[in-house]
């Protein structure tokens, strides 16, 4: 997008627990058509698991999950059942299921596309990226709108359920670039959803042996496959199946090793949804692949810059920093060849505008309350200084 005016917000909130980075957050005002980033989180590297919280929201009623796996319309050599009405098992206005969302695509007024996403927050949703962007072009896919309808069931949303529009759209740098395999999308919506209706848990676990023997349900909205001309789904009914699912390490993958496991247009996107019915309600993994239900499975770098956004959605909303705390002297600016910071620390980054570091070279004064870098070497455009957890714009001419 030639004309896209990109306007970077980059705001550290937390305090550095580990020295390793995650990847850049590129964030699309869909509205607005401005582009952001988020510069990576600091993560602490040895987890191999964690989850955020979960609400109930203020409707009544949470549905008791199967906690056994199913034993009849099951996907060949599996104990993972196929997808089927999910009203025929719960009531879909019911704590999980009315997380599961459907969410329309549109373009020009005419409806592009249909896909499943799970409310992870009271103004977020995940689902998956894929589609949001145009392969090897370094653009979105072309959408000016993106509708949710919570637990939308039988050609219709249930009743007295808001419906919310997309205000922002957050995917990794490397799939914004084509050249990753982060298949995540984290919405905020336009409307605080998750307040009335609840949410679940976003979660990730790199332990293979937690998903043993352990029962997983999935609540999504599917469509006719291209690979399976017996089978008729349609994307205006909620569908459910569970069972036990497999991780496989190598590829970051969570799996159900079946033939008959394949993805179907609309369910692209869809989780994994794990509970004990008591504390715990979290998703994991995201359908990404059309056989053996390939979901991506998030790592530790992924899950704690998705939760830095989940927690403080401020970083989404303000174009400018405000604080006081994260203002920096940086000058000229804009500059040419040198710019000075004042600065006593030794800790200082130089990022691009789409989060990728840069080398420099510098000097200290005498008195060591400046520091002089020399930009000479950079391209014109914009770049951002990092002093500790201190932030500054600049510009390179």
């Amino acid at each position: 997008m030639k004309n896209i005016i990109l306007i970077f917000v980059i705001y550290f909130i937390w305090k550095p627990l580990f020295a390793n980075n995650a990847d850049t957050v590129v964030v699309l005002d869909i509205k607005t058509k401005n582009v952001t980033t988020i510069l990576p989180v600091a993560y602490d590297s040895i987890a191999t698991n964690d989850y955020t919280a979960y609400s109930l929201g203020t409707m009544p009623n949470t549905a008791i999950l199967a906690m056994t796996p199913p034993t009849t319309n099951l996907f060949h050599n599996s104990q993972f059942s196929k997808p089927a009405a999910a009203q025929g098992f719960y009531n879909v206005a019911d704590f999980p299921l009315r997380t599961a969302c459907r969410i329309r695509c549109f373009y020009n007024g005419q409806q592009t596309g249909i896909f499943s996403g799970t409310l992870v927050g009271s103004e977020m949703v995940v689902m998956g990226a894929f589609y949001l962007c145009q392969r090897n072009t370094f653009d979105w896919i072309a959408f000016d709108s993106l509708i949710v309808n919570p637990a939308f069931d039988n050609g219709s949303p249930q009743a007295n359920f808001p419906e919310s529009t997309v205000k922002k759209v957050c995917i990794f740098k490397a799939i914004y670039h084509q050249d990753g395999y982060q298949n995540v999308a984290l919405l905020q919506l336009e409307k605080p959803l998750g307040e009335t209706i609840g949410y679940v848990g976003l979660g990730f676990n790199t332990d293979t042996s937690f998903y043993s023997n352990k029962i997983f349900h999935k609540f999504s909205y599917a469509g006719k496959s291209p690979f399976d001309t017996l089978t008729r789904y349609n994307t205006d009914t909620l569908l459910y199946n569970y069972g036990y699912i497999q991780s496989n390490s190598s590829n970051s993958g969570l799996s159900v090793y079946s033939s008959e496991a394949i993805y179907r247009s609309g369910q692209w996107g869809s989780t994994m949804i794990y509970t004990n019915n008591i504390n715990e309600y979290y998703c994991l993994g995201f359908l990404t692949w059309y056989n053996l239900y390939h979901h991506y499975n998030l790592n530790a770098k992924e899950f704690y810059n998705l939760k830095n956004i989940m927690d403080h959605p401020i970083i989404l909303n303000n174009n400018e920093l405000k604080n006081e705390n994260f203002k920096l002297t940086v000058y000229p600016n804009p500059a040419n060849n040198d710019i000075i910071i004042q600065t006593k620390s030794n800790n200082i980054k130089l990022y691009d505008v789409i989060g990728n570091e840069q080398a420099f070279y510098s000097t200290i004064s005498a008195n060591k309350q400046q520091t002089k870098i020399n930009i000479q070497h950079l391209r014109s455009g914009i770049f951002f200084i990092r002093v500790d957890e201190k932030v500054m714009k600049f510009v390179k001419e």
